[in-house]
C-alpha cells in the first residue's frame, strides 16, 4: 500500500485534533531536549572529577541530573497519556464511520462478508490501529527529533565525529528503506486470516444447536483447526521478516559502538579530547541506538499498520450501488406505489422480475402471493430501496422512488417480517430502539389502540420487564406483536409485512391480525402471505409466477375468478 494512502487516512483523523497534537510535540521536544542534556552533564562531571575540581560544583551537577531525569519522567509520562488520548479519539472516529458507512451499503455487500469478518474488520484492525497511533508519535516523533539532536550534538564536539555518525545513519535509514515494505503482504495475510477465524466461529456458535443435533462436533473443531493453523503459518511468516529487521539493527549498533570507540580512543590519543568528551561521544552513540530500535520496531508496527489500513479503506472504498435522492417526503401524506416495466436482475441475464407492472392506489392494500423464489420478497427489498431495479420505473407519490432521500423514505415505510430482533433490554428499550424520548405514555398508549392492553398486563414489571433473559422469554408470535407497537410509534405511510405470520398459533395469529387492521387504517399496505385469514382483509391480490404476474384485480373479483382449488393449491401453501 502506497504512503500517500496511509497518509490520507492518518491525516484525515488527527488533524481534528491539531491543539493536542501541538501540546504533544511540546513535551516531545521537551522530553528530547532532556535526554540530549543529561550525557552533557555527564561528561563535565568525568572531566571535573579528574581535574579534582571542587565538591560543591560536582554536587550542583549531579543535583541538576537528577533534578532533569525527574522531569524527563514526569513529561513522558503525561506525553504518553496525551497520546493515548490521541489514539482513542482518532480510532473511535474511525470506527464509528466504519460502521455507518457499512449499514449504507446494499445487501450485496453484506451477504458476501459474515459478522465475524465484520468485527474483526471494524473493531480489530482499528483496535491495532488504535495502538499504532499512541505510540506513533511518542516514539517516532521523539526517536525522530533525538537522533537529529544527537548528530547536531556529534557536530559541536568534533565535525568528523559528526560527518561520520552522519554517514552511519544515513545507511541506517537506506537499510530500513529497502526493507520496510517487505513482511507488509505478509501482514495483510495474516490479518485476512484472523478475519476468516472470527467468521468461522461467530458462524458456528449462531448454529450450536444444529452442530450438536447432527453430532458433527469434531468435524467442526477439526475444521477451526485448519484455520488456525493457517493462521499460525501467516503470523510465523510475517513475524519472522519483521524480526530479520529488527535482528539487521543489532549488527548496525555493534558498528556503531565500534565506530564511537575507536573515534574517541584516536582523538584522546591525539590530545584532541578529554575523557569527558570520550565518554560523551561514546554515550551519544549508545544512545543512537535507542531511536533506532524503535524506530525499527515502530516501522515493523507501520507495516502491520498498514496492512490494516489497506483493509480499512478497501471497505471504505466500496459504494453502494443504490443512489441516493434529494426530494423529501411529507409525514402526513399517504403514499401510492407504482411499478412499471420494472426488471430486476441478481445475475445478468438472470432476471427475478420481468416487466413487472402493478399499481397501488394511496391508502390501500395489495396482498401479493407466489411459490418461493417467485420474486415477492425482491419486490419489498426494491420499495425500501435495499436493492435497484434493473430497468423500469418504481414511482412513490407519482415520483421516481430514486428521487426521494433514502433516509426520509425508509422512516416512512414499516416493515414486518418472520423473524424479529429482540435486545437484551427491558421491553422499553426493545419498543423504542433504546429512544429515551419515547415516553411511557405513548408506549401505553399505542398497547391499548392496538388491542393489545392485556398482553401487555401480562408482563410482570410492565416497560421495566427484561426480555431475553431468564426472567422472561417471548415466543415468535409475541415478538411480533413488539413489532406492531413499534409501527404504531413510527407512524408510518407505508406497512409492508412479508410472511409475518407464517409461524404463528392461532391465538396470537388473531391478536396480530386484529392490530393489523387498526394499524392498516389510513396507509398503503403491502403483504406477502400465504394463508387466507390474512388476504381476506385486503384490497387487491396480486399473483406472482417466476416473476411475472399471472394474475391480478380486486380481492372480491380474484375470489371469484380464480377456483376455488387454486386457493388450496401449493401456490399458496408454499408462498
Amino acid at each position: 500500500m502506497g504512503s500517500n494512502n496511509k497518509r490520507g487516512i492518518m491525516t484525515a483523523y488527527i488533524s481534528p485534533y491539531k491543539l493536542l497534537l501541538g501540546l504533544l510535540l511540546l513535551l516531545v521536544i521537551g522530553t528530547t531536549g532532556i535526554s540530549l542534556a543529561n550525557p552533557y552533564i555527564l561528561s563535565q562531571f568525568i572531566d571535573i572529577s579528574l581535574a579534582s575540581g571542587a565538591s560543591r560544583k560536582l554536587i550542583k551537577i549531579a543535583l541538576l541530573f537528577i533534578g532533569l531525569s525527574l522531569a524527563g519522567q514526569l513529561i513522558t509520562i503525561l506525553s504518553t497519556f496525551l497520546s493515548q488520548q490521541l489514539a482513542w479519539k482518532t480510532t473511535n472516529q474511525l470506527r464509528e464511520d466504519l460502521m455507518d458507512h457499512c449499514l449504507s451499503l446494499d445487501p450485496s455487500f453484506h451477504n458476501s462478508k459474515t459478522p465475524g469478518e465484520m468485527i474483526e474488520r471494524i473493531d480489530g484492525d482499528v483496535s491495532f490501529l488504535s495502538n499504532f497511533f499512541s505510540n506513533m508519535f511518542v516514539v517516532l516523533i521523539s526517536n525522530t527529533l533525538l537522533l537529529l539532536g544527537i548528530l547536531v550534538a556529534l557536530y559541536s564536539v568534533n565535525l568528523w565525529v559528526g560527518i561520520c555518525f552522519t554517514l552511519f545513519s544515513l545507511f541506517v535509514f537506506f537499510v530500513f528503506r529497502k526493507t520496510s515494505g517487505i513482511s507488509t503482504k505478509n501482514w495483510i495475510k495474516s490479518r485476512e486470516s484472523s478475519a476468516n477465524v472470527f467468521s468461522y466461529i461467530e458462524e458456528k456458535l449462531y448454529g450450536v444447536e444444529a452442530i450438536k443435533t447432527n453430532n458433527v462436533t469434531k468435524y467442526v473443531v477439526g475444521i477451526l483447526e485448519k484455520l488456525m493453523l493457517v493462521k499460525m503459518k501467516r503470523d510465523r511468516a510475517a513475524f519472522m521478516i519483521s524480526t530479520s529487521i529488527w535482528g539487521t539493527t543489532v549488527v548496525l549498533f555493534s558498528l556503531g559502538t565500534a565506530i564511537s570507540l575507536g573515534m574517541g580512543l584516536f582523538f584522546f590519543l591525539k590530545g584532541m579530547m578529554s575523557v569527558g568528551t570520550v565518554f560523551l561521544i561514546y554515550n551519544y552513540a549508545q544512545m543512537i541506538r535507542n531511536p533506532i530500535e524503535q524506530m525499527s520496531n515502530q516501522f515493523q508496527d507501520l507495516q502491520r499498520a498498514s496492512s490494516c489500513i489497506y483493509r480499512i479503506k478497501e471497505i471504505l472504498g466500496q459504494q453502494s450501488v443504490v443512489t441516493d435522492g434529494s426530494k423529501m417526503l411529507n409525514g402526513e401524506e399517504q403514499f401510492s406505489v407504482e411499478f412499471e416495466d420494472v426488471v430486476y436482475e441478481y445475475e445478468p441475464g438472470k432476471p427475478v422480475l420481468k416487466s413487472l407492472s402493478f399499481t397501488i392506489p394511496s391508502g390501500q392494500s395489495l396482498a401479493i402471493i407466489g411459490r418461493t423464489g417467485s420474486g415477492k420478497s425482491t419486490i419489498i427489498k426494491l420499495i425500501f430501496r435495499f436493492i435497484e431495479q434493473s430497468s423500469g420505473v418504481i414511482r412513490i407519490n407519482g415520483e421516481d422512488v430514486r428521487s426521494y432521500n433514502i433516509e426520509n423514505l425508509r422512516s416512512k415505510i414499516a416493515i414486518i417480517t418472520q423473524e424479529v430482533q429482540l435486545f437484551h433490554g427491558t421491553l422499553r428499550d426493545n419498543i423504542t430502539f433504546f429512544n429515551e424520548s419515547v415516553s411511557d405514555s405513548e408506549i401505553k398508549e399505542a398497547f391499548q389502540e392496538l388491542g393489545l392492553w392485556e398482553w401487555y398486563c401480562s408482563f410482570p414489571n410492565g416497560l421495566d420487564s427484561q426480555l431475553k433473559s431468564d426472567e422472561m422469554s417471548l415466543s415468535e408470535g409475541e415478538a411480533q406483536l413488539i413489532t406492531m407497537v413499534r409501527i404504531m410509534l413510527k407512524n408510518p405511510r407505508l406497512m409492508i409485512m412479508d410472511e409475518a405470520t407464517a409461524n404463528l398459533d392461532p391465538l396470537t395469529e388473531n391478536l396480530m391480525v386484529a392490530a393489523l387492521n387498526k394499524l392498516g387504517n389510513n396507509r398503503t399496505v403491502i403483504i406477502i402471505a400465504h394463508r387466507l385469514q390474512t388476504l381476506r382483509f385486503v384490497d387487491h391480490i396480486l399473483v406472482l409466477e417466476n416473476g411475472e404476474i399471472v394474475e391480478q384485480g380486486l380481492r372480491s373479483q380474484m375470489e371469484h375468478k380464480l377456483h376455488a382449488s387454486y386457493w388450496n393449491s401449493d401456490l399458496v401453501k408454499k408462498g
